[in-house]
């Protein structure tokens, strides 16, 4: 169901939906529960979907889609069409009993919607994708405020801080971890026995962990609840230490775990978990992977070889949650031997460096000798991973007299992947997003000037910019199109921003309309910029395509500020514009800054007003501890010898 005039472009979504239902029905063993489905694009809704039992409801961008559509559009239609798709069996067939439950809707059907779409598209590689978010979401878990996954809920204003990355991300993470740790067929029985018994029921945690370890006889079912409450009843997450020692008398393992807390954290890092955690060795005689319950603080296990390991992985698949630690010469081998791994291990690696720099027992020094390993990776979810890293360190450490060679660096670490991309006669999907990616690294980070040519004339043409002035989408790759005209605008100027100002207006694509709407808003002309934050209040722009406005602008030192002051000046308007459950998230959109005097300026802003606000105690701490650690953070490594670029 779409408004009049937008058929044609639902049956992108009709054609990819039968095969991911009935690939759920035969994971399930149950058939679709209900009598119709319904799909409706919604063109002003600020969710981005929402499951109700037979009719689900989208945001027109997610939905809306034909053969010109991008690659990540594209992913993203997959991805959260299988996940509403799921809820109509995790979340609708059988129903949490309360709001500190509803990781049994959200977090299963993140893992379900990834799980399902790799088992029907094994060369998509959503299983890498699950890994990857995982992983990503361990920054938002590293908080001393960050949430647990199951939640305690006793007030209505509590509800909207169960709907973030903890409860889907994390909770997807955790999920995946024990799919690895039980076996896949043997995970999935657990879950047929779980929708068989409580089908058209309401269920807590304890009765799906129940349902879980009665399907899995052969494991301890007082461990395996021990473990997943130790995950879903605790925030944050462990770091496990692994250090090996090989004597005649074998090779042992010393594995030590506690609360991971990056510099400069008030947590305490007592806290310990029950942690599957897989080991695996990697030597040219008898490599091999074995799996552990770590329970206490420091545990020592023998690993079963009879000769001393070349390196060792603690993350076997990298489907474990924990971050993770070597000794320095354990970590210099592992990378070493980086390409005998696959991609999710290399993830794991790449993401436990980062664990590493942000905790300072990595120098930056250690940490830019390891990128031309990280960054040469096939795997644009590896080489790309350090990204937030470097943004951070090019923004708040590097001084000005360093950018031109860090820049250069970017350009040596990923003009021969973009070079090695464009000498492919074609591109598979995932190629194309790293190309897109790549192209956006080295034309806005690294200003590299050949790559801001080429976009610039792609940013022209697209809109007929000095010409006919009109939108050409069929002329350009609609992978790059919005970063082509991100270039332009930077290039241009108010005379481009103008002509992508009326083509908003005459557009009703919504995907077009978001697209254009971040390009001007990207602009860092104070003119142009000024004109993008009236806009946010204009009924010209949708409520639910103004948080593009603030992405673009906050994305930037030169506009962060003037729209932190924009905002505090018309809180009132801006408030009014959001709903009432998303009007508490509105701190974290200044979790870009970085010192204690811009986390003084949002503390006093919001503090007379954030009990009244859903949700918003919660996202104002997860805003404020984040500014501050990333404060310590550049006090850290400021401190320490700079890097040998």
């Amino acid at each position: 169901i779409t408004t009049k005039g937008k058929g044609e472009r639902i049956h992108f979504a009709l054609a990819n939906t039968s095969a991911i239902v009935l690939e759920q029905e035969a994971y399930f063993d149950t058939p679709y529960p209900y009598a119709k489905l319904d799909l409706i694009a919604v063109p002003d809704f600020n969710s981005g979907a929402m499951e109700n039992a037979g009719a689900i409801t989208y945001r027109e961008p997610l939905i809306l889609l034909d053969d010109n559509s991008s690659v990540d559009a594209k992913r993203s239609f997959f991805y959260v069409h299988a996940h509403e798709l799921a809820h109509q069996w995790f979340g609708n067939l059988v129903t949490p009993q309360w709001w500190d439950d509803i990781w049994l809707n959200e977090a299963f059907a993140t893992w379900n919607a990834y799980m399902i779409l790799d088992r029907l598209y094994p060369d998509q590689n959503y299983r890498e994708a699950l890994q990857n978010t995982a992983s990503y979401v361990m920054r938002s878990d590293s908080l001393a405020s960050a949430r647990q996954i199951r939640e305690p809920i006793t007030r209505h204003e509590d509800i909207g801080s169960a709907f973030n990355g903890i409860t889907y991300e994390k909770g997807a993470g955790v999920l995946s971890m024990f799919e690895a740790f039980l076996g896949r067929d043997q995970f999935r029985d657990g879950i047929r026995h779980y929708m068989d018994r409580y089908a058209f029921g309401n269920t807590t945690a304890d009765q799906f962990i129940g349902a879980i370890a009665d399907a899995n006889p052969q494991v301890d079912g007082d461990d395996l609840r021990e473990a997943f409450r130790s995950y879903i009843e605790q925030p944050g997450l462990p770091v496990v230490a692994a250090k090996m020692s090989c004597t005649p008398d074998g090779v042992s393992l010393m594995l030590s775990q506690q609360r991971y807390l990056p510099v400069g954290s008030q947590g305490a890092s007592q806290t310990t978990w029950t942690v599957p955690v897989c080991v695996s060795t990697l030597q040219s005689s008898e490599p091999g992977s074995q799996c552990f319950l770590l329970r206490d603080a420091t545990e020592t296990v023998m690993l079963n070889t009879e000769t001393c390991p070349d390196v060792l992985l603690p993350n076997t698949d990298g489907a474990g949650y924990y971050r993770w630690a070597l000794e320095p010469k354990q970590w210099q081998e592992l990378l070493q031997a980086f390409d005998q791994l696959n991609v999710t291990e290399q993830i794991s690696v790449a993401n436990s460096l980062s664990a590493a720099l942000n905790a300072g027992s990595v120098s930056l020094e250690e940490y830019f000798a390891a990128m031309p390993t990280i960054t040469a990776s096939p795997s644009w979810r590896v080489a790309m991973a350090p990204g937030a890293d470097l943004d951070k360190i090019r923004e708040f450490v590097a001084q000005e007299e360093d950018l031109p060679a860090l820049q250069g660096q970017l350009r040596q670490w990923y003009q021969p992947q973009l070079d090695a991309l464009n000498a492919q006669p074609e591109l598979r999907a995932e190629q194309e997003q790293f190309r897109a990616q790549l192209m956006s690294t080295l034309g806005l980070d690294a200003r590299d000037p050949a790559i801001r040519k080429e976009l610039l004339e792609v940013g022209t043409r697209y809109t007929g910019f000095g010409g006919d002035r009109q939108l050409h989408a069929d002329t350009v790759d609609a992978n790059i199109r919005l970063l082509a005209m991100m270039v332009a605008v930077e290039e241009l100027g108010k005379p481009y921003a103008d002509l992508l100002w009326e083509q908003f207006l005459a557009s009703d694509n919504a995907t077009q309309r978001q697209e254009l709407l971040i390009a001007m808003a990207w602009s860092t002309d104070p003119e142009v910029a000024s004109q993008m934050r009236a806009r946010i209040l204009s009924p010209e722009v949708r409520g639910n395509e103004f948080p593009g406005i603030y992405y673009a602008q906050t994305s930037h030192p030169q506009t962060r500020a003037a729209l932190w002051e924009w905002t505090v000046e018309n809180m009132d308007a801006v408030l009014a514009r959001l709903p009432a459950w998303v009007r508490g998230q509105l701190p974290s959109d200044f979790a870009g800054f970085c010192s204690e005097e811009d986390a003084a300026r949002v503390e006093a802003a919001f503090a007379p007003i954030i009990d009244s606000l859903e949700a918003g105690p919660r996202y104002l701490a997860n805003t404020l501890e984040t500014i501050r650690l990333c404060s310590a953070l550049v006090d850290f490594h400021k401190a320490a010898p700079e890097p040998d670029l």
